[in-house]
């Protein structure tokens, strides 16, 4: 089995959102910010509303503080999506619409990708992680081949190919980032 395609900027916005999303630190870290501040506005209005007796002041801090809780998720994944392009063109920016081919041999998976050619055995292969428009190929070492669905003609062959390899299906095509 041979697969051949070429990443796009969206291809490794995807990958690199799906391993934000899993990253328990990063999770931690947005529902700090998301109740902290929350939190720090409703406090900041309530000392306004009951010490100053500022109703316009407190009350408005009070509606900014559930603002902030309500519309964070979104603000969170808006600015990370800056970040993680910011990140992809400085870092990837030698592999996007580059051509990448990859070739399911009995023992081996080889991957070329410009000038460069890796021999992956199967028995490196953690797991396939299925995504709604992509697979990512989980090795042993944390490393992933990002593999888009369009360039599949059918997406069941890679399944069976790695899973009778050993490798682990996880199809999480339904998650969002969270």
């Amino acid at each position: 089995m041979t697969i051949e395609y070429s990443l796009t900027e969206d291809d490794f916005l995807e990958y690199q959102f799906y391993i934000a999303s899993k990253s328990k630190l990063n999770r931690k870290r947005r529902v700090q910010a998301r109740i902290f501040i929350s939190l720090a506005y409703l406090i900041l209005g309530a000392y306004f509303l009951y010490q100053h007796e500022n109703y316009l002041i407190g009350g408005a801090l009070i509606i900014f503080a559930i603002f902030w809780f309500v519309l964070y998720p979104h603000y969170s994944k808006w600015r990370y999506r800056r970040y993680l392009k910011s990140f992809i063109r400085e870092n990837y920016s030698n592999r996007i619409n580059q051509t990448a081919i990859l070739v399911f041999d009995s023992d081996t998976i080889e991957a070329k990708s410009g000038s460069s050619l890796s021999s992956i055995a199967y028995s490196e292969v953690e797991s396939l992680i299925e995504r709604q428009d992509h697979f990512f190929v989980q090795l042993v070492s944390n490393l992933s081949l990002i593999v888009p669905k369009r360039a599949l003609k059918n997406d069941a062959e890679l399944i069976s190919k790695l899973t009778n390899k050993g490798a682990q299906h996880l199809n999480e095509a339904d998650k969002l980032w969270e």
